[in-house]
C-alpha cells in the first residue's frame, strides 16, 4: 500500500482537500458535500469504503487516476462493473 497524495474538488471545482494521506490515515467527506471528484498519485494505496464495504481498487500501486466521482452510487456501480 503506502502513502497517496489526494486532491478532491466539489461540483464547482472548489478544492475540498489537498494533501498526503499516510498509510493508515482516513479521510471522510464533509457532511453534505456533493459532486466530489478525486485525483490521486497512488490509486493502489487507497481503500475506499461505501456503506462500510470496501470497493474494488481504483488502480495499481503508483497509478495516477483523475476525475473519479466519489458519489456513493457511482462507486457502487463501478464495483459491479469490476466484478464482471
Amino acid at each position: 500500500m503506502g502513502d497517496a497524495w489526494l486532491y478532491i474538488v466539489d461540483a464547482m471545482d472548489r478544492e475540498v482537500w489537498n494533501g498526503v494521506l499516510r498509510r493508515g490515515e482516513r479521510w471522510t467527506p464533509p457532511s453534505g458535500a456533493t459532486g466530489l471528484r478525486l485525483m490521486t498519485s497512488n490509486a493502489g494505496a487507497l481503500r475506499i469504503l461505501v456503506d462500510g464495504k470496501e470497493i474494488e481498487s481504483l488502480g495499481k500501486s503508483g497509478d495516477v487516476v483523475r476525475d473519479i466521482s466519489l458519489n456513493p452510487d457511482r462507486l457502487k456501480k463501478r464495483e459491479k462493473l469490476a466484478m464482471r
